[in-house]
């Protein structure tokens, strides 16, 4: 449920009120209105005892609690210059090199640097431009020489791991 529909329902039930409607005559009105998704009956009755009791908003109420983390442009630079100096390097070490906490820094890897930990290197999870132009020629180049020289050719190609 989207916080817009939050909002619509709220403000269903509010109406509800405003009109001397009870809890259940306000379920059943709303249940009735909707026929893809039904209202909780918990929710209609909580949201109708607030607004009975004076509550005008329908918007929730600032709750104290952790902040939204952000992150920062040079924090995620700082982490990328020493990947690229590095790929070897681990959490724990760019953490003491840039006086982060673990959790920022596995954040700044995976969310915005895209990267992950292969055979105890970091690479990229996605194919750049240049790395995909350059599989897709290489396997052009490959099926002109099948084409070529048949079967022969499959026979000399070596097939490994790519980490």
């Amino acid at each position: 449920m989207t916080p817009e529909d939050k909002l619509i329902k709220r403000a269903v039930i509010q109406f509800c009120v405003n009109l001397g409607k009870t809890p259940s005559q306000t379920l059943k009105l709303m249940n009735e209105a909707s026929s893809e998704t039904q209202v909780k009956r918990i929710v209609v009755y909580k949201w109708h005892k607030r607004f009975s009791e004076g509550r005008e908003s329908i918007c929730d109420d600032v709750r104290s609690g952790r902040p939204v983390s952000q992150t920062a442009e040079c924090d995620v630079e700082a982490v990328k210059n020493i990947v690229d100096a590095d790929r070897r390097v681990t959490l724990y070490e760019i953490c003491k090199m840039l006086d982060m906490s673990y959790g920022s820094v596995r954040r700044i890897m995976q969310d915005s640097l895209k990267m992950s930990r292969v055979s105890a290197r970091w690479v990229p999870r996605l194919l750049t431009e240049d790395e995909m132009s350059k599989r897709v020629r290489e396997s052009r180049r490959f099926l002109a020489r099948y084409k070529k020289e048949g079967n022969r050719f499959l026979e000399k190609i070596v097939t490994c791991d790519e980490t």
